[in-house]
C-alpha cells in the first residue's frame, strides 16, 4: 500500500491483517502460535492443517521450527497483531491492482469469512478456495496453489 507503483499484481493467501484476528483467537492459539514448545505443535497442527500428515511427527514439525530460525520475527508479527500495529482495516480500498485472495477452505486459524471481507473490500480481487486444505495451501495443497496463481499471473493485463 506504501509503494503500489511497484506491484503488478498482489496474491493473498490465508492473511491475516484485519484487528479482528487477534481478537477471535482465544489466548491459547495466541500463545502457541508462537511454536515455541512441542505442545504448541500439537495444539495447532488441528488448526493449521486439514491433513493429519503435516502434524503427526510432532519432533519433526518441531525441529523444523528450530531450524527456520525465525522465532523472532514470528513473535513480533504476532505481538504486532494483539497490539493491532499493521492492521488494514478501512484501508484496503486503496488496493488498485488485480489481487488473487486464496483461502483454504478448512482453515480454522482465520476463518474463510476473513477471505471474503478480503474480497469484498478489495476491488478487482478474485477469491479462490482450495478444498481439503487448511491455513497453510502453499505447503498443504502446493499444486493447486501453485496452479492457482500461476493462473492469477498469467491472465492478460
Amino acid at each position: 500500500m506504501a509503494r503500489p507503483e511497484g506491484i503488478e499484481r498482489l496474491v493473498l493467501s490465508d492473511t491475516a491483517g484485519y484487528a479482528a484476528v487477534a481478537k477471535t483467537m482465544d489466548p491459547r492459539t495466541l500463545r502457541a502460535l508462537r511454536l515455541a514448545s512441542r505442545e504448541d505443535i500439537r495444539y495447532l497442527g488441528p488448526l493449521t492443517f486439514h491433513d493429519k500428515r503435516f502434524y503427526q511427527d510432532v519432533d519433526r514439525a518441531f525441529k523444523e521450527r528450530v531450524t527456520a530460525g525465525d522465532s523472532y520475527t514470528v513473535g513480533q508479527l504476532l505481538d504486532s497483531m494483539i497490539r493491532e500495529d499493521d492492521t488494514l482495516d478501512n484501508r484496503l480500498h486503496a488496493i488498485n491492482r488485480p489481487t488473487l485472495i486464496i483461502w483454504g477452505r478448512d482453515d480454522k486459524l482465520i476463518p474463510r469469512s476473513f477471505g471474503e471481507r478480503f474480497h469484498q473490500e478489495i476491488a478487482n480481487s478474485q477469491l479462490r478456495i482450495i478444498d481439503n486444505c487448511g491455513h497453510m495451501p502453499q505447503v498443504e495443497c502446493p499444486d493447486e496453489f501453485v496452479g492457482a496463481v500461476l493462473e492469477f499471473l498469467s491472465e492478460a493485463k
